[in-house]
C-alpha cells in the first residue's frame, strides 16, 4: 500500500435486540397491528422462534428488559398503563432464557434483574446455573430499580434512596464475584495460566483470543512475570498485525477484565494489576484490571 492510499480498515458491526416479556415494551398500541406476535410472550414457542429468527439473522444478543412495578404517576394511577397494556402484565426474564440457549448456538442474552430486591446468595446460584446452561452465554444487566410502586410491590413503603441503593449495590457486587470467583482456595484449582485461540475474521487479519487465569494470591512480582509470558508468547506465535484481545479472570479490583491490542511490535507490554502505566499508549483505570493498549504505542 502506497503512502498515498487510505487506509482501509475492517470492523464488525454487533447487533442487539432489545424485547420485554410483555406485550407492550417501547412501542406502545403496536401489539393491535393484525402482524404483531408480541401477543405470544406468554408462549415459550414465541422466545424459542424469536431466539431462532435473531440467530439465523446474524444477531450477537437479546437484551430483555424488566421492571417490578407498575407505571402509576401519569394521571395519579396506573389506569392509563392497564388500559394500553404499558409493560404490564410482565414475565419473568430469565426463565426463558435456557430454553432459547438450547436451540442456539451464538446468540448471547443480557437480562435485567434488579439487585435491591435479591439475595446475593441465592441470585449467584441462578446466575451461575444460566452461566451453565447456556455454555456461558448467559449476562446481567445490573439495575437497581427506579419505580416507588416496585418498591411497595416488594413490600417496602418507599423506594430505598437513590444513593443508599448505589451504596448497597456496590457491596452486592462485591459479594456475587466472591461467590462466583473465590468460593475456593487457590490451590484447589491446578489449572492457572493462560490459553488461547485463533478466530477468522473478513479481510486479511484474524482476531486472537487469550484467555487469562491468574492467582489471586499473586504478587505484583507474579504479575509482572506472568505478563512476560503472554508478551513473549504473543510475540512469537501470532502474525504480525493480528487482533488480539486478552481477557478473563485477572482477580483484582473492579468490575471489568479486558485487553484490546490492535497488532503489536516489540515494546508490547500487558499489564496486571499495574499502578501506573508504563507506556504513553496505554490507559489503565485507577482501579486496573488491564491496559487497553493499540499497535505501536504498546
Amino acid at each position: 500500500m502506497s503512502p498515498a492510499e487510505p487506509r482501509r480498515i475492517h470492523r464488525r458491526i454487533h447487533l442487539n435486540a432489545f424485547d420485554m416479556t410483555c406485550a407492550g415494551h417501547q412501542a406502545p398500541g403496536l401489539w393491535r397491528h393484525p402482524e404483531d406476535q408480541s401477543h405470544r410472550y406468554r408462549d415459550l414457542r414465541y422466545w424459542t422462534d424469536l431466539a431462532q429468527l435473531l440467530e439465523r439473522g446474524g444477531f450477537t444478543s437479546l437484551f430483555i428488559a424488566d421492571v417490578l412495578g407498575l407505571y402509576d404517576v401519569y394521571r395519579g394511577g396506573p389506569e392509563p398503563a392497564l388500559r394500553d397494556g404499558i409493560q404490564v402484565p410482565v414475565g419473568e426474564p430469565t426463565l426463558a432464557v435456557p430454553a432459547m440457549a438450547a436451540v442456539t448456538e451464538h446468540l448471547g442474552f443480557g437480562v435485567t434483574v434488579s439487585l435491591t430486591y435479591e439475595k446475593p446468595y441465592a441470585f449467584a446460584r441462578r446466575f451461575a446455573t444460566l452461566d451453565h446452561y447456556t455454555n456461558g452465554r448467559i449476562a446481567w444487566n445490573v439495575v437497581t430499580s427506579y419505580l416507588e410502586s416496585a418498591a411497595r410491590n416488594l413490600g417496602l413503603e418507599h423506594q430505598v434512596p437513590h444513593d443508599e441503593r448505589y451504596e448497597v449495590a456496590e457491596e452486592f457486587m462485591e459479594v456475587v464475584y466472591q461467590l462466583w470467583e473465590g468460593s475456593w482456595d487457590d490451590d484447589a484449582v491446578n489449572d492457572r495460566g493462560f490459553a488461547w485461540a485463533e478466530i477468522a475474521l473478513p479481510g486479511t487479519n484474524n482476531l486472537f483470543v487469550v484467555s487469562v487465569h491468574l492467582y489471586s494470591g499473586g504478587t505484583a512480582t507474579d504479575r509482572d512475570s506472568e505478563a512476560v509470558t503472554i508478551k513473549s508468547h504473543i510475540q512469537t506465535e501470532f502474525p504480525p498485525g493480528a487482533w488480539v484481545v486478552v481477557a478473563g479472570d485477572f482477580n483484582h479490583d473492579g468490575h471489568v477484565d479486558f485487553v484490546v491490542a490492535n497488532g503489536y511490535t516489540s515494546d508490547l507490554w500487558i499489564y496486571f494489576g499495574c499502578d501506573s502505566s508504563k507506556s504513553a499508549g496505554c490507559t489503565v483505570s485507577s482501579r486496573p484490571k488491564a491496559a487497553v493498549c493499540t499497535a505501536g504505542h504498546c
